[in-house]
Parts: structure tokens; sequence; C-alpha cells
């Protein structure tokens, strides 16, 4: 099947799915020689649209996209279609094509299947880019309102692994007894 026949597949499965109401795109982009796309996926979710988020670092960008199921529908249709993806301003070429499915049955896999952090088993599809991918720099720099990793592979591997990384660190409220009493001692 190619690319076309795989996008008509999952356009079935988002009609005739109708709990999903929004999908997450998460991606890393390296922005060294251009915006060219390093890594990502999305997935299709229950949950009401979400703000989207951005992790500029420079050379390196990490986003997540937002998206009601008929816009990732047409989001995806373009990188299919024209072969570009767009996230948050940055056009990224997507030459490639679907890998065959490799799971048993077909392209089904379960609940927390390794990398992909799904609560429930899915369909699962995979592009395979054939167009010239992007690559992080060794490190990234540090900036007060960003997560500081010792090297951008790490905080890939965060990006694409744990939706709930990649966050400015929150304030830390933490009880502690004095005499008998407790306070609430806050970390910032």
């Amino acid at each position: 099947m190619d690319s076309r026949g795989y996008l008509t597949e999952i356009s079935k499965i988002l009609s005739s799915r109708t709990y999903y109401s929004s999908a997450i795109i998460r991606a890393a982009i390296s922005k060294q020689d251009g915006a060219k796309l390093v890594g990502g996926y999305s997935l299709l979710s229950e949950k009401e649209v979400t703000a989207d988020r951005e992790a500029d670092y420079g050379k390196a960008v990490f986003v997540e996209l937002s998206l009601r199921k008929k816009e990732f529908e047409e989001w995806l249709t373009r990188m299919i279609n024209e072969q570009v993806a767009s996230f948050k301003g940055l056009e990224v070429p997507t030459k490639g094509d679907f890998d065959a499915p490799s799971q048993v049955p077909e392209n089904f896999v379960p609940s927390d299947y390794g990398f992909y952090p799904t609560e429930w088993g899915c369909n699962f599809f995979r592009y395979r880019m054939a167009a010239e991918t992007g690559s992080l720099p060794g490190t990234l720099p540090v900036r007060s309102e960003l997560p500081i990793y010792p090297d951008s592979q790490l905080a890939l591997c965060d990006w694409l692994t744990s939706p709930a990384r990649l966050r400015r660190p929150e304030p830390v409220s933490v009880p502690s007894t004095q005499h008998g009493v407790e306070n609430w001692t806050d970390f910032t």
C-alpha cells in the first residue's frame, strides 16, 4: 500500500472512532542548515485541545501541537500529499512513505508499548522520511525558561518518550515539621 492508501485508512479511523476529539503532535526540529525534522509522533486523544508548547533552544526546537481531529486530518493530508509539515511557523520537508505494518495483528500495539506513551492499545503507523532529516547539536544552550540538559540527545529522548517532561521546573512545596507544627516550605 502506498502513502495515499495509508492516509485513506487513517481517515477512515478518524471518521469511525467518534470518541477521538483531538491529536497531539510532538516533534524535534533542527534549525541547523534550514528546518529539518529529527523525529516525532502523533497520538489521537479523547481530550480537548490544549495550548501548543514549544521549547526553542536556537538550533533545536521541540514542539507540541494540539489539534482538533479535523485539523489533524488536514495537517496529515498536507504532510503526505504536499510533503511538507508545519510546526509553529517552521515548514519542514516530509518526503517519505509509510512502513508496512510490523505488528501482529497488522498495525496494532498494546498500551504502554515501548517508547509510545499510550494508555490504551492503538493502531500504529510509522512514516519513514526519505528526505534529509536533521540532526541536533551536541549541547543545548542554557535558557532560564527551559529545562537544562547535559546534551541534546537526552532532551530528544525526554521529549519523544514522556509527554509530561520538558517543562520549566515549577516551584515545589514540601511539608516540614518543626516543634510538632507542620509548615510548608516553598522551593523556587
